[in-house]
């Protein structure tokens, strides 16, 4: 994991899970980290751990993927301090009733918009 040192990633889905999981291992690596979720706490929370015990760095950025805007102006962010990505983990995801078997096409387009639409931009 050297190769990997003083690299930047965009970790989605930052605050909780799978995403914390991922962007904790990449800055125990020497990742500068880009942690992205809704909940703003809970990254500050993340990024003190990180911070203090890591040879990386995460820098935390509230997000909600759902929201286009919003992901356009975290690439910006991203773009004029670091320059640029070398790695993007998308781990947002949402639990929303009712489930996708049962629920509405809007219901469908939110929860493949979250897994998909920073894919694209």
């Amino acid at each position: 994991m050297n190769r990997w040192m003083n690299k930047i990633a965009l970790v989605t889905g930052a605050s909780v899970g799978i995403g914390r999981n991922v962007a904790e291992k990449l800055t125990k690596h020497g990742m500068k980290v880009v942690a992205c979720a809704r909940n703003e706490e809970q990254l500050k929370d993340l990024a003190d751990v990180c911070n203090k015990e890591s040879s990386g760095e995460i820098f935390p950025y509230r997000c909600d993927v759902t929201d286009e805007e919003q992901i356009l102006s975290m690439f910006k962010f991203i773009k004029e301090k670091f320059g640029k990505l070398h790695v993007c983990v998308n781990s947002a995801g949402l639990v929303l009733s009712p489930s996708i078997l049962t629920g509405s096409a809007e219901v469908i387009r939110v929860r493949i918009g979250t897994t998909i639409k920073v894919r694209f931009l």
